[in-house]
């Protein structure tokens, strides 16, 4: 499995380094994740209404299901950090176990999220996250909805790329100030892995 994501991953850096891809994981995997998701009721709301609305989140690994756990043990995997490490040219790089900021996302019909910058520096931590990656769990997906992600330049005048929300899309992308900038909106459901590096560290 590692060896076919491997090949699929083309790093890209307008406007900041980021990989979008199709198809990433198996298809069966992907549907009993989808699934899964869909029955799981334990998300709490993410707060912050001026910044989104409807958005929820959960980050609680033990607690979430199975194949969710799966997915995310496979990323944090040894083999998966080394293929980040050399595809997006980090060093030192490490899961974040306690998923701050990632896990389950999902968000109902109206939602949004705002133009923004995610979040670099953990409180009461030494770490700083370096990497997003995100895969999107929405067969029933519809463009006319328009909630692509977009990324947008540094100004924030120009949205230089869309992807769509389908399931199996996914996109990994570096962290870094005034270099990611999103917007989400309507209905959606992912799940976001990060990966971190000391303070003191080279990325």
């Amino acid at each position: 499995m590692f060896d076919k994501i491997e090949k699929k991953i083309k790093v890209e850096l307008d406007p900041f380094d980021h990989a979008i891809v199709e198809d990433f994981l198996p298809t069966d995997e992907i549907r009993i994740a989808e699934s899964e998701f869909k029955q799981f009721n334990s998300s709490m709301d993410s707060g912050n209404a001026r910044y989104q609305k409807t958005k929820k989140h959960f980050e609680n690994f033990k607690l979430m299901p199975k194949s969710i756990k799966k997915i995310i043990e496979n990323f944090y995997s040894p083999r998966f950090i080394s293929i980040l490490e050399e595809k997006f040219k980090l060093k030192n790089i490490q899961p974040d176990w306690t998923l701050r900021g990632g896990g389950m996302h999902t968000s109902e019909t109206g939602g949004y999220l705002k133009l923004h910058s995610d979040f670099i520096y953990k409180r009461k931590s030494k770490m700083r996250r370096v990497l997003n990656l995100l895969i999107y769990l929405n067969s029933d997906w519809k463009n006319a909805w328009n909630g692509s992600l977009e990324l947008w330049n540094k100004d924030m005048t120009t949205c230089k790329k869309k992807i769509s929300p389908l399931i199996n899309n996914a996109i990994g992308n570096k962290i870094a100030p005034k270099t990611l900038l999103f917007v989400l909106n309507s209905k959606y459901r992912y799940i976001v892995n990060n990966v971190q590096v000391k303070n003191n560290k080279d990325s």
